[in-house]
């Protein structure tokens, strides 16, 4: 159990340290990455439909959410690494203090953005990131369900 313990601590580290990359980049930066992902979808889009869609239109219609899809996506996989280092102790409330963690972590990536040119803290950034995480708890914990139901 210890060396489990140690290996989702590791990993909680590292997915720390892309959410703390990925905020410390400034505006242009970040706006950049997401017009890049963007237009590479739109890309694969036009080669499948044949569409002559304007790339440019598009970026505008659809940037707010695949980047609020981003804070879900990196604080889920965040969420599943928490939990199951939680899980490796025998205590009460491990989702809660899960999700304690995880929302904590959400709110101090917020504030260091407000320290990086180009960009801003925002407290629904911090839900949608909390939000990422209790879906991985609540996978994870219906995992755990079935499989104890199976035993």
């Amino acid at each position: 159990m210890k060396i489990k313990r140690i290996i989702y601590l590791i990993l909680i580290i590292l997915q720390l340290l892309v959410i703390f990359n990925f905020s410390a980049e400034n505006g242009s930066k970040s706006s950049g990455r997401s017009h890049k992902f963007i237009n590479n979808i739109i890309n694969v889009y036009k080669s499948v439909s044949k569409s002559k869609i304007d790339n440019k239109e598009i970026i505008k219609t659809i940037e707010y959410p695949i980047r609020k899809c981003a804070h879900f996506t990196i604080y889920f996989i965040l969420g599943i690494f928490v939990i199951l280092f939680f899980l490796t102790f025998d205590i009460k409330y491990r989702y809660l203090f899960s999700g304690l963690f995880v929302y904590i972590c959400a709110c101090l990536d917020e504030v260091h953005q407000l320290f990086v040119p180009g960009r801003s803290g925002k407290l629904l950034d911090t839900f949608v990131d909390l939000f990422g995480s209790c879906i991985a708890f609540l996978i994870i914990y219906l995992i755990r369900r079935k499989k104890t139901k199976n035993s």
